[in-house]
């Protein structure tokens, strides 16, 4: 039976089998071909239980059915077959059927009998001797994803699918295969383990480094059609099964960008990532480091999903002419929850404290300085803790050189990425004549250089004294001739070791500063 929209297909072998054969190993007890609306017969056959059988030579490359699966049953239901269409040795086997002579379905012969369309059996058989019921349904293979509940996944719920269309090449990655539904599981490999691999446009080590500060992520793409498609992208970042949250500072959970026709190739997703902390604006659970988010990547032509897109719609979810879907379950980590950040004054030397709430796979901390709030250069570098989830605090010591100084943290993780924190203004009245000695940066980690500077009462020969934390004398620095007042001295401490030390001038005063690990 054909239904409103069915088209039949041409140049399909179907065979017959008799009930316990096994069909496409035996033999069959005829063969035949689809004529061009799509219908095919069998006659003069003995009574009996067969199976209709479609071989699998009709879905290889250039078959009939190549890039097709079955639809069990015609679009519209059968007259009287079972629907049952069941993969067998590569093709699919009907439901066995019992063609005894006056025993067969009635109604259905010729045009318009029982609404089927049905061409007139051409043969001299009665009616009742004649079973115009077993059809077969196939439509263009489709592909779906794999992400588990709750992510809409599955066709009942409305999860995303793609047909494959030789004719329209458009997909993520270099391979893409088709599945009668969706594949939910656990770790979002149903789809990996099914068929092909496909889920190969993503380094999923680029997901497992999610992190803020991350603008994009690379997509491997192909669009030989002659129309532009859209890459989505859809980030879970609170992992609460959806892609609809918003965020501060304009983040969001799904990103687009246009696949030109022609494209063969990596593409960069422009994307945002929300902080540890973050609290959806439009309600929701915050973001947490080191939970397990879902992402969802979809390429297609199909601008009835953009519309849904640019309507404010749910992207991530419906159908689409043409494309794929790609789904991954990572880890997001984020970086250095930074709890604090100050900068206050004590005479001529600027004091920066900031505490950390938790930092992973983190390096280390570059001080950076601007005299005129534009132009910023680094001045100190602060090892992290690598990894940790408790409360640690950290401390750098510059010098005052002008009334007003901006500072900001450069927050750089193991493999490079970096963030800045927001930038903190010191206002200093640097005034000091009566004496003193500064030193920075402290801690000493980026160079090897401290920068000294010292108050000579008089004019003259000056030395200066460095001492470890016990006292000990560890170099002797002579200052040359000195002018009244302040003075600059740049010292090499390479051959020094990591620790705590102390710096002496000759009229006794004395700064601590650190030689820290790099």
């Amino acid at each position: 039976k054909f239904s409103m929209g069915d088209m039949g297909i041409a140049g399909v072998s179907v065979e017959i089998y008799k009930e316990g054969d096994n069909p496409g190993v035996d033999m069959p007890v005829a063969t035949t071909t689809t004529d061009a609306d799509g219908f095919y017969y069998f006659d003069n056959l003995t009574p009996g239980k067969y199976v209709i059988y479609i071989p699998a030579s009709n879905f290889a490359m250039g078959g009939a059915l190549e890039n097709k699966v079955t639809i069990p049953g015609a679009a519209g239901g059968d007259d009287n077959d079972s629907g049952l269409d069941t993969p067998v040795n590569g093709g699919i086997a009907s439901a066995v059927v019992d063609l005894q002579p006056g025993m067969q379905p009635t109604g259905e012969t010729g045009q318009g009998g029982s609404g089927s369309g049905t061409p007139k059996y051409p043969g001299t058989l009665p009616d009742n001797s004649v079973n115009e019921t077993i059809d077969f349904g196939f439509g263009l293979i489709k592909d779906y994803g794999d992400l588990p509940a709750p992510y809409a996944t599955t066709a009942a719920d409305n999860g995303p699918s793609h047909k494959i269309d030789p004719k329209r090449v458009v997909k993520i990655g270099q391979l893409v295969d088709g599945e009668a539904d969706g594949q939910p599981t656990a770790g979002a490999n149903g789809d990996d383990t099914n068929g092909l691999d496909d889920e190969d446009g993503v380094d999923v080590n680029d997901l497992k480094a999610l992190k803020q500060g991350v603008t994009s992520i690379d997509v491997v793409v192909m669009n030989m059609t002659l129309d532009e498609a859209k890459l989505y992208g859809f980030f879970d970042w609170n992992g609460d099964g959806d892609f609809t949250d918003e965020y501060p500072n304009g983040v969001k959970e799904v990103y687009v960008i246009a696949v030109p026709a022609g494209t063969n190739g990596t593409i960069s997703l422009p994307i945002a990532v929300p902080a540890e902390g973050d609290v959806p604006t439009n309600g929701g659970n915050p973001v947490v480091a080191n939970a397990s988010i879902g992402v969802r990547f979809r390429i297609t032509t199909d601008m009835a999903l953009m519309n849904v897109f640019t309507s404010g719609g749910d992207a991530s979810k419906g159908g689409a002419i043409d494309g794929e879907v790609e789904d991954y379950l990572e880890t997001a980590v984020l970086p250095v929850e930074l709890l604090s950040f100050e900068v206050k004054a004590d005479g001529c030397e600027a004091i920066l404290n900031w505490a950390t709430a938790s930092e992973q796979n983190f390096a280390h901390f570059e001080v950076e300085r601007s005299l005129d709030g534009k132009l910023f250069k680094t001045v100190g570098k602060v090892k992290g803790a690598g990894n940790s989830v408790s409360y640690r605090s950290y401390q750098f010591v510059d010098a005052v050189e002008k009334a007003t100084q901006y500072y900001r943290l450069k927050q750089v993780d193991e493999d490079g990425t970096f963030v800045y924190s927001a930038v903190r203004v010191l206002s200093a009245n640097c005034k000091a004549t009566t004496g003193g000695i500064q030193v920075y940066p402290s801690p000493l980690a980026n160079t090897d250089e401290l920068t000294v500077r010292f108050y000579a009462p008089e004019a003259g020969a000056s030395k200066l004294i460095i001492t470890d934390m016990t006292g000990r004398r560890v170099q002797v620095v002579s200052a040359g001739r000195a002018n009244e007042g302040w003075n600059e001295l740049k010292l090499d401490l390479s051959h020094l070791a990591a620790g705590v030390y102390f710096i002496l001038d000759q009229q006794g005063n004395s700064e601590r500063f650190v030689i820290a690990n790099e």
